[in-house]
């Protein structure tokens, strides 16, 4: 097992294309140059990225998570192309660092985010594909861990970790990434 909470696996800089549903694949070059995060608790839980070996954009939303909080793991649904370029638009703003949360969203009030998703945000939300990518992310050090493509039985139980409080142990997604769930101590 590595540093990263990851069982030890091939390491490749796959894009998200080219991933197969029968395992997970380990990420030693993160393929995700953007982050446009929607919703944060204790780190993203909601938003866009886009990779940076095929310029895919996808909607992403979290799935589970260990206790602390540090290990996500993401559902990646595709969204329109130039949906990157139709936030910057609404934000009046680009990016100033790889994972990004607007500041027009900071400390906004309900008004404004309302305002927001009446804009824009729920359109593209609401056209984005069904999750194609279960995606293990490391909180602490901004790193994909681990990639693959959904398969059937993975994807019958795609539902937000908020959405299913108070009982949110549904499937094991650490398990069908080969990622390692940090507890709590006891």
């Amino acid at each position: 097992m590595n540093r990263g909470g990851t069982i030890t696996m091939p390491a490749t800089s796959q894009c998200c294309r080219n991933l197969g549903a029968s395992g997970p694949v380990s990420i030693a070059d993160d393929p995700f140059s953007q982050w446009i995060v929607l919703d944060y608790y204790d780190g993203p839980a909601s938003g866009f990225l886009r990779c940076k070996v095929c310029g895919a954009e996808y909607h992403f939303y979290l799935l589970d998570w260990d206790d602390a909080h540090t290990v996500r793991i993401f559902a990646l649904a595709p969204v329109p192309d130039q949906s990157f370029k139709r936030l910057f638009q609404l934000f009046k703003d680009e990016p100033d660092r790889r994972v990004w949360i607007p500041p027009v969203l900071a400390r906004a009030s309900e008004e404004t985010i309302s305002d927001l998703y009446d804009q824009g945000i729920q359109n593209l939300i609401d056209h984005a594909a069904t999750p194609t990518v279960a995606m293990a992310w490391s909180n602490l050090a901004e790193k994909t861990l681990a990639l693959r493509a959904l398969d059937s039985a993975a994807s019958a139980h795609l539902s937000s970790w908020f959405e299913r409080q108070p009982d949110p142990v549904v499937f094991d997604w650490f398990q069908y990434l080969h990622v390692v769930r940090q507890l709590q101590p006891a």
